[in-house]
């Protein structure tokens, strides 16, 4: 799974990086919540990885303590 996580990520943020200008907008939209302006979310890619990396780990540690 982390696996998985650490490739699609870096794939992701390839992709995006790689894209023509006209194209950003289009794809970042995909990522940003319905109705809230790109320019006021912004596109942190460390930060949303690491939080995917937290979420992840915390869901394995709920599972350890069950």
């Amino acid at each position: 799974m982390l696996n998985n996580y650490v490739l699609s990520f870096t794939a992701d943020e390839l992709r995006f990086s790689c894209e023509p200008p006209e194209e950003k907008d289009t794809f970042a939209n995909l990522l940003v919540p319905a109705g809230v302006p790109l320019s006021s979310w912004g596109i942190d890619f460390d930060k949303q990885f690491l939080y995917g990396l937290r979420l992840m780990f915390a869901g394995i540690k709920a599972t350890l303590a069950v």
